[in-house]
């Protein structure tokens, strides 16, 4: 996938998601939709990109035991390897990072699906697993995002046990 395609599966996604921006997302600025905050992050050439979602800023004093449920959540799900938790210290934010595949079968419908998918998901896990000890993210500093990825040496290949 080139970086046109990737832009425009994310302009489809986003006006089937009915947001503000609809070009936000393409272009890894932050975009909002139901509560919860998404980034993407794209290098040309890829299978894959990157997809996060903002769980939340969490205090201090919260920190050990937000980690610790979260940790173990990610645990527990061992066998989804393309979903794991992150930290955003440019909003100093928890963040669920999900690898989407980006194939033929990927299109701005499927890609919408997931994106209400993992926003359900978020708000769920700020209203049970995190309730009382995560900051629900505001729209202040909404780009203030530390693009890691983009800028990473490229990955290691994938171990295949033989």
């Amino acid at each position: 996938m080139n970086l046109l395609e990737f832009e425009r599966l994310c302009v489809d996604a986003s006006l089937d998601l009915g947001v503000d921006d609809p070009t936000a997302l393409g272009r890894g600025l932050g975009m909002q939709f139901a509560t919860v905050l998404f980034r993407t992050s794209f290098r040309g050439g890829h299978a894959s990109f990157l997809l996060t979602a903002e769980l939340g800023s969490v205090p201090a004093k919260c920190r050990a035991k937000v980690y610790e449920h979260l940790l173990t959540t990610q645990l527990m799900t061992w066998d989804r390897p393309a979903l794991r938790f992150g930290f955003n210290p440019g909003r100093n934010a928890v963040v669920l990072c999900a690898e989407v595949e980006a194939d033929d079968r990927v299109d701005g419908v499927r890609l919408a699906t997931f994106v209400r998918s993992i926003a359900a998901q978020t708000v769920d896990w700020r209203e049970t697993l995190l309730t009382g000890n995560i900051a629900e993210p505001d729209s202040a500093g909404v780009n203030n995002w530390v693009d890691l990825w983009r800028d990473a040496p490229e990955p290691a290949p994938r171990a295949t046990l033989t």
